[in-house]
């Protein structure tokens, strides 16, 4: 059950207060709004008279609009879903390929993990009768983007809305459905090799292409985090190739020759690091994408030519090998919550972050702690909700272990001294999770175990 609700809902493993550097909080986000006319503009819902300065505001989405744009011109849209209603994080990270691509974006503030399904469609409408009062949309040519849950919600909607031509989907799959819609829009993946839901993408990818989806899997260096801007480039490429394919774009003979000498430059970075398996996978997605604009040959020869390489069977064996033994550790975490005990976790958990000079294993231990991140939130959580504080306890301590840094264990351990009648102790750890990052107060206004701590003024004046 548990693993269906890991699979199933729209969580991810970095929780409500993580303070990563690339995941700010969301709160007041500063905006910049260039006066300088025609230059991109990355703009909130907000009024035109506060344009020309850099100000403040909480918006429902955020919008980035590339130089040139205007509404005599039909502009394609990429409406963007993070997991945390961050619609900000994801424009900065791609505002650059946006600008080279011609793509509007329009990331949502208001979109989250845990929100009811309906609720992504309706800030999906509110984004677009928001972004169509700026610029003309080119109806033919609007894409939905998410990460996490996001991804899910970006799915949802394309299920939902046939007019979405295309769906990037990182770091998770599709939504928990009955059965696949029909192939009515084009769906490229992301997942990195230390992301805990890379198996899930890699099963994803295989179910699609069965049930006749045009669809791509890209897996990247990294863990559970919207992908670099480098990677991300080939999902901006793969759509471009196939609107052109379609005839939506009239056919740019220099856009497919870029797109080419990308793949032809990753290509040769994974032979040079004699990794044929990543360079075989990159070769196969080229010859899908640019078939039919360009020729193919030497891409379709290349990946017989990496398939044959002993490199190429040694990674394909030790991916297959650490996956399986992925799936087994995790049946064993699940039941360990309860039936180990803190030694047991400590050693676990210390071997697990031990550097290994093995890539693989390196790569699955990585996924393995984010995935005990994710339980160890979750297993806290729902003994709180149980009313069972020692084994809430227990699951914060492991969670602690696991992520030291994450505010969220401090303020989950603070709700549970409160519910133990320790209020000194509660407070500490409140203190704890602000130094830490936590500063949600509405969160905590709204938590009924902080009733009696809700008007001290000292602690307001701390997370203040």
């Amino acid at each position: 059950m548990l693993i269906a609700i890991v699979c199933n809902q729209c969580m991810s493993p970095e929780n409500p207060n993580n303070k990563d550097k690339d995941h700010p909080n969301t709160e007041n986000q500063e905006v910049k709004i260039p006066s300088e006319n025609g230059e991109a503009k990355t703009i909130g819902n907000v009024d035109k008279e506060n344009a020309g300065t850099a100000t403040r505001v909480k918006s429902d989405f955020a919008i980035h609009i590339p130089k040139g744009i205007n509404n005599e011109s039909k502009a394609p849209v990429i409406f963007i879903f993070d997991p945390r209603a961050n619609g900000y994080l994801p424009i900065s990270k791609y505002k650059n390929l946006a600008d080279e691509f011609g793509f509007v974006l329009v990331g949502s503030n208001k979109s989250q993990n845990g929100q009811a399904i309906e609720d992504g469609l309706e800030y999906y409408n509110e984004m677009i009768d928001g972004i169509a009062r700026k610029i003309s949309i080119d109806s033919t040519r609007i894409f939905a983007m998410g990460f996490s849950g996001g991804a899910r919600v970006a799915v949802s909607i394309a299920i939902q809305k046939p007019g979405i031509n295309a769906v990037i989907g990182c770091g998770a799959g599709f939504p928990a459905i009955r059965q696949l819609p029909k192939p009515n829009f084009y769906y490229f993946g992301l997942v990195g090799y230390k992301d805990f839901n890379m198996i899930e993408l890699i099963n994803n990818d295989r179910q699609l292409a069965s049930s006749g989806f045009k669809n791509e899997l890209v897996i990247f260096d990294g863990g559970h985090d919207w992908p670099p801007e480098d990677e991300m480039r080939e999902a901006f490429y793969a759509i471009l190739m196939k609107d052109i394919k379609k005839g939506l774009l009239k056919k740019d003979q220099n856009i497919i020759n870029e797109a080419a000498n990308y793949y032809n430059t990753k290509i040769e970075i994974y032979t040079n690091a004699n990794r044929y398996f990543d360079a075989a996978e990159t070769a196969e997605r080229a010859a899908s994408i640019m078939q039919g604009i360009y020729n193919t040959e030497n891409f379709k020869s290349e990946v017989q030519t990496f398939k044959k390489k002993p490199a190429y069977a040694r990674d394909l064996s030790a991916m297959v090998k650490t996956m399986e033994t992925e799936n087994g550790k995790q049946n064993i975490y699940i039941s360990a919550f309860k039936d180990k005990d803190m030694d047991w976790w400590d050693n676990e958990i210390n071997s697990l972050k031990t550097p290994v000079d093995d890539l693989f294993q390196e790569r699955l231990n990585k996924r393995l702690i984010s995935y005990l991140g994710l339980m160890s939130y979750m297993m806290s959580n729902k003994s709180i909700q149980e009313n069972d504080m020692i084994q809430a306890q227990k699951n914060i301590d492991i969670y602690r272990s696991i992520e030291p840094v994450n505010p969220e264990h401090a303020y989950l351990n603070a709700i549970v001294k409160m519910n133990t009648g320790d209020e000194d102790a509660a407070e500490g750890y409140l203190q704890q999770a602000i130094v830490l990052g936590f500063n949600n107060t509405e969160r905590f206004l709204n938590e009924p175990a902080f009733e009696k701590l809700k008007n001290k003024k000292a602690l307001l004046d701390f997370m203040k």
